[in-house]
């Protein structure tokens, strides 16, 4: 429907979304949680949105949200529709869940972060590929 209303009013970038539409539809294909493709196109389109760069039918560029969205362990990656409690597969620690921030606590990882339960960032490991429940400092050692 998206789509199809940006078509009329942009006649002119209709080739661009049909490509767009066919690849979000394989995702629906690819996947049993559509729940996380609907995710995925929303951060899909809100990127786009800000982008002067980018247009719909560069779906090479869109790597980085499937690899979120729809991988397990990727930040946004959820088993069900609507749950907050974790992202990734991981417990969000110290993360509010009415936050969009997925940015990883620099502070909790060098121990000094004075938010605790409020803290708006991730408290999770910050070395590269890791993110487990532990601060960087403390990586290897478990």
């Amino acid at each position: 429907m998206f789509a199809k209303c940006v078509a009329y009013a942009f006649f002119m970038r209709r080739s661009e979304l049909e490509v767009y539409s066919e690849f979000i539809k394989d995702l629906f294909i690819s996947t049993e949680l559509t729940h996380n493709v609907i995710a995925c196109d929303e951060a899909i389109r809100t990127f786009l949105g800000t982008s002067k760069q980018l247009l719909f039918h560069d779906t090479h560029s869109f790597q980085r949200f499937q690899t979120s969205h729809l991988i397990p362990g990727g930040i946004h990656y959820r088993l069900k529709a609507g749950s907050k409690a974790t992202e990734g597969g991981r417990k969000r620690v110290g993360a509010r869940a009415d936050d969009s921030s997925v940015e990883i606590c620099r502070n909790w990882n060098a121990g000094k972060c004075n938010f605790g339960d409020r803290c708006r960032r991730l408290h999770v490991c910050s070395e590269r590929g890791c993110h487990k429940n532990h601060p960087k400092s403390q990586h290897g050692r478990d």
